[in-house]
């Protein structure tokens, strides 16, 4: 017997009608207020009444950055919980900022994120724009800007890759500046040129100095010339991806 049955059995006794006093759950608006949250909550996007099927996406939310706080912002002798409202800003402004904060932790313990790290913190930015009526603040320019960058970093690695070589060999030692090159040479193509220069001459201007780069390459840097061998195809890939660049920065 469900709860809504032994809710109706129990309610006989007292009532001489047949009618259940509810059916489900979707029969309450509210089923949980919440008298007086702490400020981040509305910076979140989450409301102050609950209803029962949505109150675990939105303690969802809040376990998610609770975690990305302690990873980034607190340390074992100080959580920094009145710092939490800034975290909760920084993400709300901007999804990117998710990044940021990972960076701004490395940067102060002195080393590189692990592939764990990065994949942590690229899940939390994708779970924290995901759409629901309580994150709308959050998902409507941040689920744009996560589907831009994975959207510029799959275009790129059609023939640009960075930590591999050609045998699989899998290393970690790159320099930022190497990882971004082809969108650094965008960029700066982008930014450098007069502001009525048409669409056309910059995607071509474009990818002929992020070719030239490529040309550039040597020793075990030539590996990352994914399409090197057929070059024909590989300029194709360039503008397709400075192409994107142009439309879409």
């Amino acid at each position: 017997m469900d709860s809504t049955s032994i809710f109706s059995f129990n309610a006989a006794d007292k009532t001489s009608s047949n009618v259940p006093l509810y059916y489900n759950d979707c029969d309450f608006n509210e089923s949980v207020i919440l008298d007086g949250p702490a400020g981040f909550w509305n910076l979140l996007g989450l409301s102050t009444s609950l209803r029962i099927q949505d109150f675990s996406q939105a303690t969802q939310r809040l376990l998610l950055v609770y975690s990305l706080h302690l990873d980034t912002r607190s340390s074992r002798k100080d959580y920094k919980w009145r710092d939490l409202v800034k975290t909760v800003r920084l993400i709300t402004t901007n999804i990117l900022n998710v990044f940021a904060l990972a960076n701004q932790k490395l940067r102060a313990d002195k080393r590189d994120a692990s592939n764990q790290e990065v994949l942590r913190y690229w899940k939390y930015a994708q779970q924290l724009t995901v759409n629901s009526e309580q994150s709308s603040v959050i998902s409507q320019k941040g689920r744009y800007l996560m589907d831009f960058v994975e959207e510029l970093a799959k275009k790129c690695r059609k023939f640009y890759r960075v930590g591999e070589d050609d045998s699989g060999n899998v290393y970690y030692t790159e320099s930022s500046h190497s990882i971004l090159r082809p969108i650094s040479i965008a960029l700066d193509v982008m930014l450098s040129s007069p502001r009525d220069t048409d669409t056309n001459t910059l995607i071509n201007f474009g990818s002929g100095q992020i070719r030239d780069a490529l040309e550039r390459l040597k020793g075990k840097e030539v590996s990352k010339r994914i399409l090197r061998k057929n070059k024909s195809q590989e300029l194709f890939v360039i503008k397709e991806f400075m192409q994107f660049c142009v439309e879409e920065i």
